[in-house]
């Protein structure tokens, strides 16, 4: 069955199709084109999954689309640029190479990925727990904040569930979920669409209505000389900013048993130093790609043989997945060997992939359903 193409298209600047973008002409900007100068989209994909491209550079030599694996090359037919490619299924990054340099398409949806924003393609996987389905719908809130930490303003992405509005009385327990390096607060929304696998799994009645607390990790902090990274740090601002705010702000259950943690990647790195160095804060964690030991910064004082006694004797859960062809499974092969020494279980998993959103949406879905079931 043909999807839906606003469920493929679907990102944070445009909820359409791309289908009437300007095409590059010499003549101003008008608001509405004329027929003959409408242009076909920038991807489709068949029933078969294969991916067809379309973009208008009429003066161009030569046009390529192309992401960590696979460069396709596009042929040209009167000033449009068409070719296809079997890109695999779900979410793929890419970008246009048009005449030897990168170009951000105006023709393809937008994520923010690799410290910047990107073009992407996301092809059908046959899963519908993504899609946008006529169902209740929850609402992703954006925030500011200010930081003891870094001194800046922090935006901060809120997914509240139905029940939120429905039930005004209401608390409803959190989930902080952090992104990966290079990327930022919008990326659970853009790349992982989890306001639709939430709004999906509690009209299934799969799940309890939760909140989910979206910040960047990214933070910085600069003066004359240099700009810092604060990645390793992320627990002091998670403590001291953004919990009190969220938490006087938003209708957020207190105690401990209404709390939990999650990341991927460099978030998982973050979710696992403040875990383990504050163990009352949360009931379970969730390590997407996950890390217990700190390859980024190398600090691994949160991993002390008290630290780890302290850990186990609170009693926090552990969802731990990975791609079976993730590079760093090294890592969290060592780190399961950690885990085993110290006598702390975890619930482990092995889905197909590399270190790619098509895997952490995997993990964020199995995570949200064994962690916030129906009680």
């Amino acid at each position: 069955m043909k999807p839906e193409m606003n469920e493929m298209f679907s990102n944070p600047l445009s909820f359409q199709p791309v289908n009437f973008a300007a095409i590059q002409m010499p003549s101003a900007l008008r608001m509405v084109l004329p027929d003959a100068e409408r242009v076909p989209q920038g991807y489709t994909v068949d029933a078969e999954g294969m991916l067809h491209f379309c973009f208008y550079y009429p003066n161009a030599e030569s046009v390529s689309v192309r992401n960590v694996l696979f460069a396709t090359e596009l042929h040209k037919e009167n000033g449009f640029w068409v070719g296809e490619a079997d890109w695999g299924k779900g979410f793929v990054a890419c970008c246009l190479i048009v005449d030897g340099s990168m170009t951000l398409s105006q023709f393809l949806p937008l994520c923010f990925s690799d410290n910047r924003p990107l073009n992407y393609v996301d092809i059908p996987d046959g899963s519908t727990v993504r899609a946008v389905r006529d169902v209740s719908h929850g609402i992703v809130v954006q925030d500011f904040l200010k930081s003891h930490l870094t001194g800046n303003a922090e935006r901060i992405n809120i997914y509240l569930p139905p029940q939120y509005l429905s039930e005004p009385e209401r608390r409803f327990p959190v989930l902080y979920l952090q992104h990966g390096i290079g990327e930022n607060e919008t990326v659970w929304v853009s790349q992982g669409r989890i306001n639709f696998v939430l709004d999906n799994l509690l009209a299934e009645g799969k799940i309890t209505p939760f909140i989910v607390v979206m910040a960047n990790g990214m933070q910085t902090e600069a003066d004359e000389k240099e700009s810092r990274l604060h990645c390793g740090s992320f627990h002091e601002f998670l403590l001291d900013d953004l919990m009190p705010y969220a938490e006087n702000r938003y209708r957020i259950a207190e105690g401990r048993e209404n709390h939990v943690m999650a990341g991927l990647s460099m978030g998982s790195i973050q979710t696992s130093r403040t875990a383990f160095l504050h163990p009352e804060l949360f009931r379970a964690i969730g390590l997407f790609s996950g890390f217990l030991t700190d390859p980024l910064s190398g600090y691994n004082d949160h991993l002390t043989p008290e630290r780890l006694a302290a850990f186990k004797a609170s009693g926090t859960t552990i969802f731990r997945g990975i791609g079976d062809e993730d590079p760093f499974m090294q890592v969290f092969t060592s780190n399961d060997s950690l885990l085993e020494h110290a006598g702390i279980p975890c619930d482990r998993r092995i889905y197909h992939g590399n270190h790619e959103w098509n895997v952490w949406r995997q993990c964020f879905v199995d995570f949200a359903g064994q962690t916030f079931p129906i009680r």
